[in-house]
């Protein structure tokens, strides 16, 4: 069968072959005129037109059967590239599989085993598994390089990987000398010329690459087989890397969970619906002071106390799906010792929500329950307290302004707690004139002036009437010195200020009655001593009349000596009524102690012997002679005190000492008298049966 091309070459020559032949037609018959000229081309020329439309037909048709050749070439090349693919893709899934159900081998030793297959299913020579962790690229495992080593770390972006992890789908090239590749920094670097690669991914996040690549051009186009194989390896690796990522975090919670289990202090008890038990933790053996053996496989019961038992059986068969956990607190017998327990009780389910198993939690309680019966104890000590004294409680927040009082609060007032729980609630009730006395006495005590805050105010009852409140408390403050906290009680003293007033209003009235008689006394004294001192000076100028008889003198001197003796209690009498009125007087002056002394011990003398007593003065070497004081007064007060000591002293002496009241000092003159004492009264004990045996009195000077 003639080519399309000969075809042609023969119409062509076809055609010139005719025009060739008319031509000498033409000049043959007709010569050179020009009318057969004219019919001659014409002829010629549809000729001319015939051949040409039988030669467009012709390869028009030459055409339409080349086509059709060319079409089934591609048709049956198509095909035989499937074929080959398909074998190929046989092939490579047979190495693939067989690689992967290969018993005792590692992750490591798969992944060097796809590394191997893919350099020789894709006929590269050089086959990474990498890791991409940021900027860093750090090489897993490798085939086909004795150079690199598993470790080594290069820069990311001078790879090729740089691409292919921004892909979801496998990156390659043939020839990158043709390519846009040719500018990346990897082939500038490497010269690698072929390159097909996949990215990782591990539990949803990008884990690094598997890459196979060549110094020299891939011979063909890399197939969808080959895409196919690498993306399954890729996929296989990061698979396995989950699996081998949950195992490692598996048997580390395992571990954990053992080593919780066994090591914490917390009992751990595992047992069945009728109480046997299946586990128990080291900590749960220690506690009861039994082994394993003893336990595992026994009932729970035994070692609860027998009053609580029956409690946590009912409570352990009360729980169901829909409440599954309880907490028991319950009794235990712990080498004969009764201790209290705590117990998280749980039921444990199977995936298909089926009852397995009871697991409980507990933790030894004694000590927080001894703790909880000392608190409850104290709290009843601190109740019968507040209601023994009948305080109220307050406890304010001064950093929230939240306050809170107890139910003896409203008692006091007669509202109820929401109508004065709140500061500005009880501040409205407050007395107004009492209000800023209130506010500075707690403002002083958070400042820190005074150690407590006290503060008496008048307060407003419900009833509308008023009662008064004694408000005690101490505030907290924080590590920057700020108060942030205040707690305190509230006392009833209606009745104390109502006493109070009832005895500031008796003493009123005492007082002015004592006025009232010391007036009286200290006039009546007046009136009665100028009679009286009438009386005496005209008694004593009839007693050195001449005239008067012996008995007339013996008789005034009778009237003299009684007279004396009224002025002398008259005068008692004002000295009294002075000192009621608060109106007595000192009027110091300097005189001269040791005469002082001397008149009085004259004075005394034939009192003291008359009942056989020793009457001792005694002067300090280092006392002065002229002393400042008042000493009519002084002499009054040391004659009532030395007449009362003889008057009561039955024997042996009545001393009178004088001195220093600091030996150390020097005292220029004149000194002033200091006090006196009397801290040697000897049988003191006895003194209301007036059988002392001796008395002393000591003055000292400073």
């Amino acid at each position: 069968m003639l080519s399309h091309k000969l075809l042609r070459l023969i119409l062509l020559v076809t055609l010139g072959l005719q025009i060739f032949v008319v031509g000498q037609l033409s000049y043959f018959f007709i010569g050179n005129e020009p009318q057969s000229n004219v019919i001659l081309l014409g002829l010629s020329a549809g000729g001319l037109a015939i051949a040409l439309t039988f030669l467009l037909q012709i390869d028009q048709r030459l055409k339409r059967e080349t086509e059709g050749k060319a079409d089934a070439l591609k048709e049956i090349s198509a095909s035989k590239q499937a074929e080959q693919e398909l074998q190929q893709h046989k092939t490579q899934m047979r190495a693939f599989y067989q690689m992967v159900v290969v018993q005792g081998l590692t992750f490591e030793q798969r992944v060097q085993r796809f590394l191997e297959l893919g350099c020789e299913c894709f006929n590269l020579e050089l086959g990474i598994f990498a890791q991409v962790e940021e900027s860093d690229y750090t090489v897993v495992a490798v085939h086909g390089s004795d150079e690199l080593r598993p470790g080594t770390v290069f820069d990311l972006s001078q790879t090729y990987c740089a691409v292919t992890i921004h892909s979801a789908e496998p990156v390659g090239f043939e020839f990158a000398q043709e390519s846009e590749w040719v500018t990346h920094p990897c082939y500038q670097a490497f010269r690698l010329e072929a390159y097909l690669a996949m990215r990782v991914m591990v539990n949803g996040k990008l884990y690094g690459t598997l890459n196979f690549s060549s110094l020299t051009p891939h011979p063909r186009e890399f197939t969808k087989v080959d895409q196919g194989l690498i993306e399954m390896m890729s996929q296989w690796i990061g698979t396995a890397l989950e699996r081998h990522q949950s195992e490692a975090a598996l048997h580390q919670s395992q571990a954990r969970y053992r080593a919780v289990v066994e090591d914490q202090t917390e009992l751990i008890c595992r047992f069945l619906s009728d109480g046997t038990i299946l586990f128990v933790n080291e900590a749960f053996c220690r506690f009861f002071g039994r082994a394993k053996a003893e336990l595992i496989g026994k009932s729970y019961k035994p070692v609860i106390f027998e009053g609580d038992r029956e409690a946590v059986v009912r409570l352990i068969a009360s729980m169901s799906l829909e409440h599954p956990v309880v907490m028991i607190e319950n009794r235990v017998l712990v080498n004969g010792e009764i201790r209290w327990t705590q117990w998280i009780n749980r039921m444990i389910f199977d995936q298909q929500g089926h009852f397995v198993e009871y697991q409980s939690v507990g933790r030894d309680i004694t000590e927080l329950k001894q703790a909880e019966e000392v608190s409850r104890q104290n709290e009843e000590r601190w109740q019968l307290a507040i209601q023994g004294n009948n305080d109220g409680i307050w406890d304010h927040d001064l950093v929230t302004n939240r306050r809170f009082i107890s139910p003896r609060c409203t008692e006091i007032l007669g509202y109820f707690y929401d109508e004065i729980s709140a500061f500005d609630a009880w501040m409205n009730i407050v007395h107004p004139d009492d209000v800023e006395n209130m506010r500075q006495a707690f403002q002083r005590h958070v400042d820190r002036e005074t150690p407590f805050y006290s503060c008496e105010y008048r307060i407003k009852c419900k009833d509308g009437s008023y009662k008064w409140l004694l408000t005690r408390g101490k505030a907290l403050w924080n590590e920057k010195g700020e108060a942030i906290r205040a707690v305190g009680s509230v006392t009833d003293i209606s009745d104390r200020k109502r006493v109070e007033w009832e005895l500031q209003q008796a003493k009123e009235a005492a007082e002015a009655a004592n006025r009232a008689k010391s007036t009286f006394l200290s006039n009546m004294s007046h009136e009665l001593r100028t009679p009286l001192n009438a009386i005496l000076g005209f008694t004593e100028l009839l007693s050195m009349d001449p005239a008067t008889s012996d008995e007339q003198l013996e008789q005034l001197d009778i009237i003299l000596r009684s007279g004396e003796h009224l002025l002398k209690l008259i005068n008692d009498v004002l000295e009294l009524s002075k000192i009621d009125a608060g109106r007595i007087v000192l009027h110091e002056n300097q005189f001269d102690l040791h005469q002082l002394l001397n008149d009085l011990e004259t004075m005394l003398s034939s009192q003291a012997s008359s009942k056989r007593l020793q009457l001792y003065f005694v002067c300090a070497p280092n006392v002065p002679q002229y002393v400042r004081a008042d000493e009519g007064k002084l002499r009054q007060i040391l004659i009532n005190l030395l007449g009362n000591a003889i008057k009561f002293t039955e024997k042996g002496s009545v001393s009178l000492r004088v001195q220093q009241a600091n030996q150390q000092t020097k005292t220029d003159l004149p000194c002033t008298l200091y006090s006196l004492l009397l801290p040697d009264v000897a049988g003191s004990e006895r003194i209301l049966e007036r059988e002392v045996e001796g008395f002393t009195l000591k003055i000292y000077l400073y």
